[in-house]
């Protein structure tokens, strides 16, 4: 594989930005880094890539906030995020990467637009719509490690305070992750350019991550937040115009 100075320094600073968000709040490293990395690298090896970066990241995240953790609370949340795993994986193989780049990038622009406007619908039987919600979460992280969208609207709905939200995302976002290695491994996804790249990006993505988690609690999210939904937004758009062919 190709590590050129323009790939070594634009997904740097994206694995970088993407650690932050992560260690910060939780998530949004996916949401910031896939669009980005995968306008220059195709998606089928960029996805794998950031399978292998969350689940590298996640134990020390998930020590660090096991304290707030509710895994009672969001078992069958969980349990749809892992059904959901395998049929992602099989859009990543099945979609070409331009109609890959254009799904990743609808998906995180119009993430951060919901998240921007303040859409809020506040759902009374919880437990009911967290197996249909983790089943889209699942399904996204499959076919393009985007996980985040439905389980975060769903949790900013339910007005999950902050270092909750955060410590329940991280735990189901493992499990999530750890389904999908699997599905990779049965569909023969993981290719040695995935852990090229994953390696050319791990300084990137243990400095933002280790930041993140350091300041977590003392820098003002919403402040944090929105800055980072706008870069979210913004890479989302590159990745819709380069999916369309207009790159």
């Amino acid at each position: 594989m190709d590590l050129d100075p323009t790939l070594l320094v634009v997904g740097g600073l994206a694995v970088l930005l993407a650690g932050f968000l992560r260690g910060l709040t939780g998530f949004g490293f996916a949401l910031v880094a896939v669009p980005i990395v995968s306008t220059l690298v195709e998606p089928q090896i960029v996805v794998p890539m950031i399978l292998i970066h969350s689940v590298v990241t996640s134990v020390p995240l998930l020590i660090h906030a096991r304290h707030d953790m509710q895994p009672l609370r969001i078992w069958p949340l969980m349990v749809g995020a892992i059904i959901g795993a395998p049929f992602g994986s099989y859009l990543l193989i099945a979609l070409d990467a331009d109609t890959l780049r254009l799904l990743i990038g609808l998906v995180a622009s119009g993430f951060a637009l919901l998240l921007l406007v303040g859409f809020s619908h506040p759902v009374g039987r919880e437990r009911l719509a967290f197996l249909p919600v983790g089943f889209l979460s699942g399904l996204l992280n499959g076919s393009s490690s985007l996980a985040g969208p439905p389980v975060i609207l769903f949790f900013a709905n339910q007005r999950i305070p902050p270092m909750v939200f955060r410590a329940n995302i991280l735990l189901l976002f493992f499990s999530t992750n750890i389904a999908t290695i699997f599905a990779f491994i049965a569909g023969g996804i993981f290719t040695t350019d995935s852990f090229i790249l994953a390696a050319a990006f791990g300084p990137s993505l243990f400095i933002g991550t280790y930041l993140g988690a350091r300041y977590s609690r003392r820098v003002d999210a919403r402040i944090f937040r929105g800055i980072a939904l706008a870069v979210v937004m913004g890479s989302g758009l590159i990745a819709i115009v380069d999916g369309s062919g207009l790159l």
